[in-house]
């Protein structure tokens, strides 16, 4: 039978009213398991398939936090820029971005890491 199907449509007294017929077909080919998809907003880094980059909600911690200390906008972005070494913040690693806020954190709080 090849996985296809029947259903019959039969009236509230046993009446046979239809039959139809239903064939499996495959629509998709199948997924490709060597291919590693990526989630949203963390595309993997060049050279190193376990690091993944900045996230969107680091970026704005970061933002938020030179905000605080009077840095905002294009001087942020550049002081952003100049600190990790790169020429776009797409290239900035989630590690990275990691540390730079702890680091932040830690200048803001005397010296003095969160521990949470």
């Amino acid at each position: 039978m090849n996985g296809d199907k029947t259903l019959e449509i039969r009236s509230a007294r046993g009446e046979l009213l239809a039959v139809v017929q239903v064939k499996e077909i495959t629509v998709n080919q199948p997924e490709d398991k060597t291919q590693k998809k990526e989630e949203p907003g963390q595309k993997e880094t060049k050279g190193n398939d376990s690091e993944f980059l900045m996230t969107d909600p680091q970026k704005r911690y970061l933002f938020r936090l030179l905000a605080e200390q009077g840095i905002e906008n294009d001087a942020a972005y550049d002081h952003l820029k100049k600190r990790f070494k790169v020429k776009t913040l797409k290239e900035v690693s989630r590690a990275a971005a990691s540390q730079e806020i702890e680091r932040i954190l830690a200048t803001q709080k005397g010296g003095e890491t969160y521990a949470h």
